[in-house]
């Protein structure tokens, strides 16, 4: 058996992400709002990876809940997130995706742009969300992430300002 995935928060773009690792064999734990991630750790020690899927206003607080034996295997999903955002937590070498999907209650998810990775669990997610039709882009290097990711959150502020939301 493949190790575990752990999401933390399950939205609705983390639930797309459950549903490609559970699709490619990966087990999921989930870690929802009610549930304490330090006592969780301990029950669950060797996770492949951590996926910190919680909004905007949560990303700082929860981040610093991980504990260090979880820090070297996140992934972080997060339409406003930039790299101040994960190094001001110590965290050096995330998993970092740009999503390019759209997720809506009720709905299932529509691509709308290959959505990019980067990171050491990059490859893997790729081939996750390729196995259910969700197009992806492994990138080289920082530089092309932090392009992505400043574009991604432009878009997403003009959403938020005409009352939309993307991703």
């Amino acid at each position: 058996m493949n190790r575990p995935v752990v999401i933390v928060g399950i939205g609705e773009v983390a639930g797309v992400l459950a549903r490609a690792f559970l699709r490619s064999g990966y087990p999921v734990l989930p870690i929802t709002r009610g549930m304490d991630i330090v006592v969780e750790s301990k029950e669950i020690s060797d996770p492949l990876m951590v996926v910190v899927g919680v909004g905007e206003k949560d990303f700082s607080s929860v981040v610093k809940t991980i504990p260090d034996g979880w820090r070297d295997r996140l992934v972080l999903i997060q339409n406003e997130l930039l790299p101040q955002d994960w190094v001001v937590h110590g965290i050096e070498n995330p998993t970092v995706l740009s999503v390019w999907f759209e997720k809506k209650k009720g709905m299932d998810y529509k691509p709308l742009l290959p959505t990019p990775i980067l990171g050491p669990h990059a490859d893997l997610i790729a081939e996750s969300l390729v196995g259910i039709d969700i197009p992806c882009t492994v990138l080289g290097n920082s530089e092309e992430m932090l392009v992505q990711l400043v574009q991604k959150k432009c878009v997403h502020l003009e959403d938020e300002h005409r009352g939309s939301r993307t991703g």
